[in-house]
C-alpha cells in the first residue's frame, strides 16, 4: 500500500478535542475501513510548538518544507538548504520525521486562532 500527506485545520476546547474531531469527520468524509490516506488512519498525535510571534502563514511554509524534507528522502537541494535556515527555530528534523512515517503519529501545530492544524503521510 501506499501513502498520501494530510492536513487538517480544526478547532476544539483542547488539541484533543480537535485531533478526535480531525479524526471523525475523516472516518465520515472517507469510511471506517482503513486506508484513506487521511487523518482517519491516525489514533495519535505529537505537538510541536512554534516559535514566539512566528504568523499561520510561516507555520504553512514550514509544513510545506519539512514534507519534502521528510518523504523526498531529504534530497539537501540548494532550496532544501535554504529553507533549513530560514526556519531554524523550527524542530525540522522531528516535524520531517512525521512525514517519513505513514503508520506513525500526526503532527499538530497550533494556529494563531487557536485552531490546531494537523498534518503528516498517512496510509492509502
Amino acid at each position: 500500500m501506499g501513502a498520501e500527506e494530510f492536513e487538517a485545520t480544526v478547532s476544539g476546547d483542547s488539541v484533543k478535542d480537535a485531533f478526535w474531531a480531525a479524526v471523525q469527520q475523516a472516518q465520515y468524509d472517507y469510511g471506517h475501513s482503513g486506508y484513506t490516506g487521511t487523518i482517519a488512519e491516525k489514533g495519535e498525535y505529537v505537538v510541536f510548538k512554534a516559535p514566539a510571534g512566528t504568523d499561520d502563514a510561516m507555520i504553512m511554509q514550514v509544513i510545506e518544507a519539512v514534507s519534502r524534507f521528510g518523504w523526498s528522502g531529504r534530497q539537501n537541494s540548494p532550496e532544501d538548504e535554504a529553507a533549513r535556515i530560514a526556519y531554524a527555530a523550527f524542530p525540522l528534523d522531528e516535524m520531517a520525521a512525521v512525514f517519513d512515517d505513514k503508520w506513525g503519529p500526526a503532527g499538530a501545530i497550533q494556529l494563531a486562532d487557536g485552531s490546531w492544524h494537523f498534518f503528516g503521510m498517512a496510509s492509502s
